[in-house]
């Protein structure tokens, strides 16, 4: 008789650590944030923006798949692409596509190699930026699993796929180095990261940490803004962006700008009036920040 009760308790123990976290279907929130170097007054990564995203109680059925859709957050949501989930693969359905792709499988195993799972493509972490995206690994850079584990949050179980690069997949949550982006480590002048997940008013997930949280953190990911700060925030965005050098603001006082190339040089400096329009044709084509008063913005010059 005990011989059968602890075959029981076996089975009911393998049971249950049959059963993961699946992807959220309401009221979840990413913040995927993207810092770049500063080098002055000292060397640290600064915050130039995030990309918040939110997944609603909104289903879709598209070519007799049922899908939740998921939107750039903010007043007024913008839809992003439509996201589902089956026996531990993760597809998405981006935004003008009727092509499905794969961006998550929890399903591998130590050594093995990546095969048509995508990610948002190098670039278009930059807000204002077409998403398009890229099969991750290939022949030449190819990206294989070094370990699978699984780790518990107030959740349930999560199974974790760690490419021993700088981030970790993780079922129900996603990627640490952004939701959605790739797993590839941080070695540039920029760092990508999943800064928040939660899902109703609690928080799964933060930027402190690489795996789930183990106690859930009360309050959602914030994603405040006043009516002021938001008007001050859009004022203070360069536009069009990108552009051929000519560059436009919407400030209604004077403000201080600066120009920054990508090793944090200051190319250009100069003091504007209200609703000011700067050439800055000279520069070279590429990247750049503008900080206009405290806000700092990246200004592609094509």
């Amino acid at each position: 008789m005990k011989r059968l009760v602890l075959l029981a308790l076996i089975l009911t123990s393998s049971l249950k650590a049959q059963h993961f976290v699946g992807l959220p279907d309401s009221n979840a929130i990413w913040t995927n944030s993207y810092s770049e170097l500063v080098t002055q007054p000292f060397f640290h990564m600064e915050l130039v923006h995030t990309v918040k995203l939110c997944l609603n109680n909104q289903d879709t059925t598209i070519q007799s798949q049922n899908y939740h859709q998921l939107f750039l957050c903010g007043s007024s949501q913008v839809y992003f692409a439509a996201i589902r989930e089956d026996a531990g693969r993760v597809y998405l359905l981006p935004k003008d596509s009727a092509t499905e792709i794969t961006v998550y499988d929890y399903n591998l195993l130590p050594g093995d190699t990546v095969k048509n799972i995508y990610s948002v493509a190098f670039g278009n972490y930059w807000p204002q930026h077409p998403i398009s995206y890229v099969p991750l690994g290939g022949p030449m850079d190819p990206l294989i699993v070094s370990n699978v584990d699984t780790v518990y949050s107030t959740l349930g179980a999560h199974r974790i796929i760690d490419f021993g690069l700088s981030s970790l997949w993780m079922e129900g949550i996603g990627n640490s180095q952004g939701f959605l982006w790739d797993p590839y480590q941080n070695v540039s002048n920029f760092e990508i990261k999943l800064e928040c997940m939660s899902i109703g008013d609690s928080t799964y997930f933060d930027g402190y940490s690489r795996q789930p949280l183990t106690q859930a953190l009360t309050g959602a990911c914030d994603l405040s803004l006043s009516v002021d700060e938001a008007m001050a925030e859009e004022q203070m965005r360069p536009y069009p962006n990108p552009s051929k050098g000519r560059i436009q603001f919407h400030n209604q006082l004077p403000i201080d700008l600066k120009v920054f190339n990508s090793l944090g040089q200051i190319v250009f400096e100069q003091r504007i009036l209200s609703g000011a329009t700067l050439d800055l044709s000279q520069l070279s084509p590429g990247q750049y920040i503008v900080q206009a008063g405290e806000q700092r913005n990246i200004w592609i010059k094509q």
